[in-house]
């Protein structure tokens, strides 16, 4: 299972250099949601196999819910 990076806003930054940098004050507040729709990637392929995990995962992740950017609220 792979979580990727879209890189919007790097301008010229060299990929391995962007995806290397610490995360942004926006960034650190997506990671819960980051990790644990990556977690639940995992849970699909051992509980459905690979493609109905793929199928359910592989697609454009909508915003996270409020509570998921600023959990501390």
């Amino acid at each position: 299972v792979r979580l990727g990076v879209l890189g919007a806003g790097r301008g010229d930054c060299d990929l391995a250099d962007y995806v290397l940098s610490d995360f942004d004050r926006e960034e650190k507040g997506r990671l819960d949601g980051f990790v644990r729709r990556g977690a639940g990637a995992v849970q699909a392929v051992l509980d459905s196999g690979v493609a109905a995990a793929m199928n359910a995962f592989n697609r454009p992740v909508q915003d996270p819910p409020e509570e998921d950017i600023h959990p501390d609220r």
